[in-house]
């Protein structure tokens, strides 16, 4: 694997993930009790899929 979508694939998964976690909590059982928090995890996903296809293209990873 290219070193360059190694890195940007790491930069945009881990952000992700910090995110996710500090958003979210430490408890999965908070979550599911809140489904709010469930739809706005899926729309942050969502998003973090839309910026790393927009990043392999402007980057020409593909």
């Amino acid at each position: 694997m290219p070193r360059k979508k190694f890195i940007t694939a790491m930069m945009i998964g881990k952000l992700t993930m910090v995110y996710f976690w500090g958003y979210i909590g430490t408890t999965l059982i908070e979550c599911l009790t809140h489904p709010v928090y469930l739809v706005k995890v899926l729309l942050l996903l969502v998003g973090a899929l839309v910026i790393s296809k927009v990043v392999n293209k402007c980057l020409k990873l593909d």
